[in-house]
């Protein structure tokens, strides 16, 4: 055979079989992205997790420490979290931070706890109701809550509802935890009682439900678990429990990390549209808990991240075998002309 034949006939015969695996390698990326797009198409609609909060004015003096964090899930995908902290300060200062400001620095101080994320993995919208103390937390499009935890060292009234149902209805447990102001770290040095004390000073408790009495408890020396024991009994919905809600969410500021210290209220059944928290003792802060329910998680759980990986690899691994096979083709060729 000639030679320009030969060498039309074996570059003819190597560019039909590199179509062929352009042709395969497209239909595989074609087919790789339809599926992950089946995976993530089924996406949380917005606002479907929800949480407002009602924020009151401080009555602790001195500076106190507030903090919350948003717990969430990117459907079929990992876990991500946010966590809002500042400092109240109280009537005894010369600018008191009122319900208004505590509302508009929840925003704020969420908003800067997830300037540290990619930008596609925020799944909470924090909303401030302009003119009102009350703060709207919602999930974002392709993402849903597990936990919000709310931390108040400030002894300010505060009132959280689901906005159109109830607690139940919304598949949301809630838990109560009372725990000493000395013992949080973040606040030593702002506190006035001593840290070796484990009882409450002297005030009182009042936690209501829908538009319900009040359940009042007086706090004068009593520790956090026979305060919380007495809120269970007076309270037909509530137990006491020994273990928590959901494993603590850490912080990556271990001041801001409080260890679980043995008991908490459960809500687990919850018929209610509103709680209403008012501690009115220096020496006690409450974390108030909302366990959202998980269903957007998955055993195949795939992310963006997973599937640029997987394309990546599949692309380096195309060029790769097609480099080998056409240094192969031609070093067959030399071996023929010689």
């Amino acid at each position: 055979m000639p030679c320009k034949q030969y060498c039309y006939f074996t570059r003819g015969t190597v560019l039909k079989k590199f179509h062929a695996r352009y042709s395969v390698f497209l239909a595989f990326i074609v087919l790789f992205i339809a599926s992950s797009n089946q995976l993530l198409a089924a996406t949380t609609p917005a606002g479907q997790d929800k949480l407002r909060v009602s924020t009151g004015e401080p009555k602790r003096n001195g500076d106190s420490l507030f903090s919350y964090t948003v717990e969430w899930r990117i459907d079929e995908g990992v876990i991500s979290r946010a966590t809002g902290i500042f400092f109240i300060k109280g009537p005894d200062r010369p600018k008191a931070t009122s319900d208004i400001d505590v509302a508009r620095k929840m925003v704020s101080s969420l908003n800067d706890g997830m300037e540290q994320q990619y930008p596609s993995w925020r799944g909470v919208l924090a909303r401030n109701i302009q003119g009102k103390p009350e703060i709207l937390l919602t999930n974002k499009s392709g993402f849903s809550f597990t936990s919000i935890t709310i931390r108040d060292y400030s002894n300010q009234r505060m009132t959280f509802d689901q906005v159109d149902k109830t607690f139940t209805a919304a598949g949301i447990e809630v838990a109560v935890d009372l725990v000493l102001t000395s013992n949080v770290d973040y606040i030593e040095g702002f506190t006035v009682f001593d840290r070796s004390k484990n009882s409450a000073h002297q005030g009182s408790i009042e936690i209501s439900i829908d538009d319900g009495t009040p359940v009042v408890i007086q706090t004068n020396g009593k520790t956090t678990a026979q305060l919380e024991q007495e809120i269970a009994s007076a309270l037909g919905p509530a137990m006491f429990s020994t273990k928590p809600l959901f494993p603590n969410l850490l912080d990556s500021d271990n001041r801001n990390n409080k260890p679980f210290d043995g008991g908490e209220v459960e809500f687990t059944n919850l018929a209610a549209r509103t709680i209403t928290m008012d501690i009115n003792d220096p020496a006690l802060g409450v974390l108030t808990k909302f366990k959202y329910q998980d269903n957007n998680q998955s055993s195949n759980a795939f992310n963006p991240m997973t599937m640029i990986i997987l394309l990546g690899l599949a692309v380096v691994g195309f060029f790769g075998y097609t480099s080998y096979q056409a240094r192969k083709q031609r070093n067959q060729t030399d071996s023929q002309d010689d």
